[in-house]
């Protein structure tokens, strides 16, 4: 794809107007392309930006798109999202925190990692779901807060698929709800927790699908054995 600069050079090239080396019309392109955007006052759609968004440059798809009027719906934005900087996106994605207290999903995909996780810390203290935002945190900040929940002795099961091993093994021994986090835990982990029930004189049964064959054998073979 040649820088949108050529398109005059190569459409007097081939002898032809720039909407026919394109092969559609395409106003916002030809007004790119001739170094008049800034002067474009045409009233434009979003769908008008979109098809011009692949040849144009992210400057100027961000151009483009502050002109519009995307107040009463974010989700009209979204097939230019791929074409915008990241630094527009995120810009975009903590506008919809202020302006809507919530997180507009789809600009995650696009956002940096850093606003996705500054986006989940201010929902998180305003006690909002930010679940949805979990593939595109860091696994530090992920942790964190998954550690932070747990000492406000809440479980943020949504996020725990996300939240690393040894973190989730932590809230485990702390106290955690191991029957939910059972599927999550490290078998060395597990098997703390079932011993530590078994001495209690506590029922493992909720936990005894995750537990290992021999484990399992082992405590049945010691309790036989204690009977006797």
């Amino acid at each position: 794809m040649p820088d949108i600069s050529k398109l005059p050079e190569l459409a007097q090239l081939f002898g032809v107007s720039i909407d026919g080396l394109l092969g559609q019309e395409v106003p916002l392109v030809r007004s790119a392309a001739e170094g008049t955007l800034d002067a474009y006052d045409k009233p434009i759609s979003v769908e008008e930006v979109a098809q011009a968004a692949p040849i144009l440059k992210p400057d100027q798809v961000e151009h483009l798109t502050d002109k519009l009027s995307l107040a009463d719906s974010y989700d009209a934005i979204a097939p230019l999202l791929p074409f915008m900087s990241t630094q527009k996106v995120d810009a975009l994605l903590q506008r919809t925190i202020q302006e809507d207290g919530d997180v507009w999903g789809q600009v995650a995909v696009f956002a940096s990692t850093g606003a996705v996780d500054e986006a989940a810390r201010q929902l998180c203290a305003s006690g909002k779901s930010f679940c949805y935002l979990a593939p595109f945190m860091s696994t530090q900040i992920i942790d964190q807060l998954a550690l932070e929940a747990a000492e406000r002795n809440e479980l943020l099961m949504d996020i725990i698929p996300f939240v690393s091993n040894s973190v989730i093994d932590s809230i485990a021994l702390q106290g955690g709800n191991v029957a939910a986090l059972a599927p999550f835990m490290s078998s060395e982990a597990l098997n703390r927790c079932a011993i530590q029930r078994l001495q209690r004189g506590e029922d493992i049964t909720d936990i005894a699908p995750f537990l290992s064959t021999s484990f399992i054998d082992q405590i049945v073979e010691e309790r036989t054995q204690s009977k006797e």
